[in-house]
Formats: C-alpha cells, structure tokens, sequence
C-alpha cells in the first residue's frame, strides 16, 4: 500500500479537468445554438467561451493529439 501512497495525483487532476473542460464545451455549444435567436454579442460571447473549453481540453489531449 506505500506505493500507491507515492504516485503523483497528476493524472486524477488532469482527468478532472479535462471533465469539466468537455462538460463546459456542451454547455457552452448548447448555449451558442440556443443564443442565435437572442443577438450576435451573446451568440460570439458562448462562442469564445467554447472555444476557451476546447483549448483547455486540446492542452490536457496534447500528447495523443499531435502522437
């Protein structure tokens, strides 16, 4: 059991992050559809928002990405 004590929690981190990063992309992509009817400032503010998420995301996924 001392071993498992000694391993980095990297990986359990970068998991979690990457889980928020694409449960934020849906969101913000349903908020992008959904804000087409409201205006273009708020249809291009959820549009940089997922954009932001995906970055986050493609950082996390860098190493498989570009393999």
């Amino acid at each position: 059991a001392p071993a498992l004590e000694d391993k980095p929690a990297a990986p359990e981190l970068k998991w979690r992050i990457n889980r928020a990063a694409k449960i934020g992309m849906m969101g913000s992509m349903a908020a992008t559809l959904a804000a087409l009817g409201v205006g273009k400032r708020v249809h291009a503010g959820f549009g940089t928002l997922f954009v932001a998420f995906m970055l986050v995301h493609m950082t996390v996924q860098r190493k498989r990405l570009f393999q």
